[in-house]
């Protein structure tokens, strides 16, 4: 798919918001670092605000920081909070919580950004595997392709999740990808149901290009709580 996306001169960049959660000591703890372009030609001075807002849609946290850019650059600001007794993401109960920052430039609000993310924290044990939430949990999955019957490659996102509710029907819990970058559609639905994602991209390699392709995948779901691997080449 091709999207076309229309900004102000000063804007967050796509894939410019990385989420970051407390780990099992202080789950509720929110670190979001979020990207900030001006790309007009006059110095931006301005604010984030990001609030929180948790399944209920009831806001639960707010932070704010200011910024300072100068034509043509791109920045960063750090923003910082703590939701009390958050819900965890859990395969049964795939609580997902939404980071709405609003970017105000020279006393105006010119964009909004929504990133949908959740509270959750795993471990690999070499003695006991996978833990989500501090519980253990068997892995068991499958390799899921792009297409799919009926539709070759361009799978509509409603197709998408039927197939994801159904491959938890049969007792999944976990989706390989393969061997691409998948389809947002899919790791949006398995955000939503409570399914596990090893994101995969094909072709490895130390090249530019190669570890351009890597970077561009983990920048992009980075902030889905379903994925926890990433899976550097396949059949290469």
């Amino acid at each position: 798919a091709v999207r076309l996306a229309k900004t102000a001169p000063v804007h967050v960049p796509p894939w410019g918001v990385h989420v970051r959660t407390g780990g099992p000591d202080a789950p509720g703890q929110v670190s979001a670092e979020t990207a900030i372009r001006n790309a007009g030609y006059e110095t931006a001075d301005g604010e984030v605000l990001g609030r929180i807002v948790n399944p209920e849609g009831q806001e639960v946290a707010r932070a704010r920081a200011p910024f300072r850019l100068e034509p043509m650059t791109e920045g960063a600001v750090t923003l910082s909070a703590a939701v009390p007794a958050p819900q965890l993401w859990q395969l049964d109960h795939p609580a997902l919580y939404r980071l709405v920052l609003t970017v105000r430039a020279n006393g105006q609000a010119v964009d909004e950004y929504e990133q949908p993310f959740g509270f959750r924290h795993f471990r690999f044990d070499p003695a006991t595997g996978f833990h989500l939430n501090g519980a253990s949990l068997k892995l068991k999955g499958v390799c899921c392709h792009q297409d799919h019957a009926g539709v070759g490659v361009a799978v509509p996102p409603a197709l998408q999740a039927w197939r994801v509710a159904r491959l938890k029907e049969l007792g999944c819990n976990a989706i390989r990808t393969s061997h691409n970058p998948p389809d947002p559609a899919l790791l949006d639905a398995c955000d939503r149901l409570g399914m596990l994602v090893m994101d995969e991209i094909r072709v490895p390699g130390a090249a530019g290009e190669r570890l351009a392709d890597v970077e561009r995948l983990i920048r992009r779901d980075r902030n889905h709580p379903s994925v926890i691997l990433w899976s550097l080449g396949n059949e290469e």
